[in-house]
């Protein structure tokens, strides 16, 4: 697994040469666009109907009263606090949400830029039909349903049990690494589902590369922290570093020409 950690998080080094020597950047900018559109309609959502909803559920509770004083005081502390408990529930939604919606709108566009990074390390070409387009958008909806549903059963079951004696300090943890499997996850199956692997049997092979798709969706999760730069680049970074690791994989010799790649760049920058 430790292995497996470490090409998952490295190949991201390889995945910006390539970016780089290809010159990929309409793709990788095309994705970061699009993602950059979801994420402002997130924030325009979230400042137009936060107050409506927590006003909502002050008037369903009850506690709209227009008395002054304090009780008065009270009320209106009151919904200050349900609106940042608003806000913080939209937040952790959209931050567990993201990826499958990602994966749902801009697939397409991962799915042709991950194609791509494949025929540059292997030459091989996979032919696009009508019927395979539908199928691989069924499977692409088929396979964010039910990793949503699984991501959701995780995060409910350890977030009970962090209520339990020693679970409160490591349950965010296990949780977080919950998050960037999952993350990692839906990167990677853009090369199994281009293999016809069904979503069960990608399930299995990330699963014998567990530590490769964690170092993946850490990478990717933290690169989104970065203010705008992590918005435009970071889905499609992750979906060309995750197809380089599962090529590694089925190729043992990609990943020797990925090393002399590396070693060629780094003596050609210190003869500048």
């Amino acid at each position: 697994m430790f292995k497996g950690f470490m090409t998952g998080f490295s190949t991201y080094g390889d995945a910006h040469r390539i970016i780089v020597k290809h010159r990929l950047w309409g793709q990788v900018l095309l994705t970061g666009q699009i993602n950059m559109a979801i994420f402002v309609g997130f924030v325009y959502v979230g400042f137009n109907y936060t107050d409506d909803i927590a006003e909502w559920i002050v008037r369903w509770l009850g506690l709209d009263s227009d008395n002054g004083g304090f009780l008065g005081f009270v009320y209106q502390l009151l919904e200050f606090v349900l609106q940042i408990l608003v806000w913080t529930a939209i937040y952790q939604f959209y931050v567990m949400a993201y990826k499958y919606i990602v994966l749902i709108i801009i697939s397409p566009f991962l799915s042709v830029l991950s194609e791509k990074v494949d025929f540059i390390l292997t030459g091989r070409k996979y032919p696009l039909t009508a019927g395979i387009y539908i199928h691989d958008v069924i499977r692409g909806f088929h396979f964010s349903i039910r990793g949503f549903l699984r991501e959701t059963f995780w995060i409910i079951l350890f977030f009970f049990l962090g209520f339990l004696p020693v679970f409160p300090f490591i349950s965010p943890f296990i949780l977080f690494a919950i998050s960037c499997y999952f993350y990692g996850f839906g990167m990677f199956d853009y090369s199994t589902e281009r293999h016809r692997m069904s979503v069960r049997k990608s399930a299995e092979f990330m699963r014998q590369h567990k530590g490769m798709a964690i170092a993946n969706g850490l990478v990717f999760y933290l690169f989104l922290l970065v203010p705008v730069v992590g918005l435009l680049f970071a889905p499609a970074y992750a979906a060309v570093a995750a197809t380089i690791a599962y090529e590694s994989i089925e190729n043992p010799e990609i990943e020797d020409i990925l090393l002399m790649n590396k070693r060629k760049q780094i003596h050609g920058s210190n003869t500048k």
